[in-house]
């Protein structure tokens, strides 16, 4: 640039012009370079015009620069996951560049990253959180991968797209470039088999069990993978478990505890539907099972509720004529005045016998020399018609033929006469 220099030339001879740039060359449109002789001999054919001058156009050739993608849509499958895990290395891009060189930086941007998706793209990570990197070392012509990973997070229900940005490079000569790629949900083929199709229990055993499997297609589902599976039902039951074991489900049946009533619960067979489902959407399986429940005999079913029933039914007659009965007074008692001795009093109440006052409906009673005496109404004593006699003396008179007439009732004041002693009764 602003340079001259001479050279002498021959006419009929043909001159080579070499072209020579360096990194310092950063036009980019057609431009003229002028060429002027000091002196002109003949025709030169290659001139513009007649004059001494002669110009060459000079197009720049641009280094063929871009991105070049392969797969396009993209599968997550959906499965349990502790962490990160990769799901998917299929995607690739490409950086076109005639010079081949191995220190291409570029940088990066995705938008749209859902959460619970990762990408890696030459050992730099892209997240919904951290969605851009400014310098990624990339090989021209040499196709670079793109892993995808996913953790328990990742919830999308439809396809979606993670938009791909890369920034303008002039040393690549490389213009912003945009691209995408579809992400497609992929639900687990979940199959759901039980260890019986049909159960029966009888109405008084009621304590059977049913395991249920759950398999990816051919892959048997177990342990945490497992445990977030979640088993529903529409039973018409309330005395089952279910627990998650290391590589099943467990439905057990537990006896009923309603004392001497049988369980409420339809006789008969059923048709059950059992439900897997996961945290994820677009993923269950139902099983149907026939579930029959078989009557007992009547005997069987009801003879604790009847011997209840009858138990308790005594347990309140016994109450009644408990109550009922009559029971001496407190202070019921009888002096006895014999000739020569002192006098006694015997209580009524602390002579009657234990099992005469837990009989019911019969009222108490208690023998003094040889009498025998029922607890009556209003602290009154009867003296039965099977413990009277002839010589009986009740105030001063023998009962003579009214003996075993009838019952003779006693009230306080009245005495009874008996050889040698006197029986003053005292209510």
């Amino acid at each position: 640039k602003n340079s001259t220099g001479t050279i002498s030339l021959n006419c009929n001879e043909i001159y080579n012009v070499k072209i020579l740039r360096n990194k310092d060359f950063k036009e980019n449109k057609k431009f003229n370079i002028k060429f002027k002789s000091g002196k002109v001999e003949g025709n030169i054919a290659q001139w513009l015009g007649d004059s001494n001058e002669f110009t060459l156009r000079f197009k720049p050739k641009m280094p063929k620069g871009g991105i070049k993608i392969s797969t396009k849509t993209i599968k997550i499958p959906y499965k349990w996951m502790n962490g990160y895990e990769e799901v998917a290395t299929t995607a690739q891009f490409t950086l076109e560049n005639e010079n081949k060189t191995t220190d291409n930086n570029i940088s990066i941007e995705l938008k749209d990253i859902p959460s619970g998706i990762k990408i890696e793209i030459e050992g730099k990570e892209f997240t919904k959180e951290s969605p851009k990197i400014n310098s990624i070392l990339i090989n021209s012509y040499k196709p670079c991968s793109i892993k995808i990973y996913r953790d328990k997070n990742f919830k999308e229900k439809n396809e979606f797209k993670i938009n791909f940005h890369v920034e303008s490079n002039n040393k690549l000569r490389l213009n912003r470039k945009d691209f995408s790629y579809t992400f497609k949900p992929i639900p687990r083929n979940l199959i759901l088999k039980t260890s019986t199709d049909r159960l029966t229990m009888p109405l008084n055993r009621l304590d059977k069990k049913i395991l249920f499997t759950v398999y990816d297609g051919s892959r048997k589902i177990v342990d945490k993978e497992l445990k977030e599976l979640i088993l529903t039902n529409n039973l018409k039951l309330d005395n089952y478990k279910i627990e998650t074991k290391k590589d099943c489900i467990e439905l057990k049946f537990i006896p009923q505890k309603s004392f001497c009533f049988p369980p409420h619960i339809n006789i008969g067979e059923n048709s059950v539907s059992f439900t897997i489902t996961t945290p994820y959407p677009n993923e269950s399986e139902i099983k149907n099972i026939k579930i029959e429940i078989v009557d007992i005999p009547f005997w069987e079913k009801w003879k604790c509720l009847i011997l209840l029933s009858l138990g308790l039914l005594f347990l309140l007659i016994f109450i009644y004529g408990y109550l009922r009965k009559n029971r001496f007074c407190k202070n019921s008692h009888f002096r006895i005045e014999r000739e020569g001795r002192r006098a006694s009093t015997s209580y009524l109440k602390s002579k009657v016998s234990f099992v005469s006052k837990l009989i019911p409906f019969k009222d108490e009673k208690v023998s003094i020399d040889g009498i025998t005496f029922i607890a009556g109404g209003g602290c009154m004593v009867i003296i039965p018609k099977n413990s009277q006699s002839r010589q009986l003396n009740i105030d001063g008179e023998k009962l003579e033929d009214m003996a075993g007439k009838k019952d003779i009732t006693m009230v306080g004041g009245m005495e009874i006469f008996k050889r040698n002693r006197v029986m003053r009764f005292h209510s």
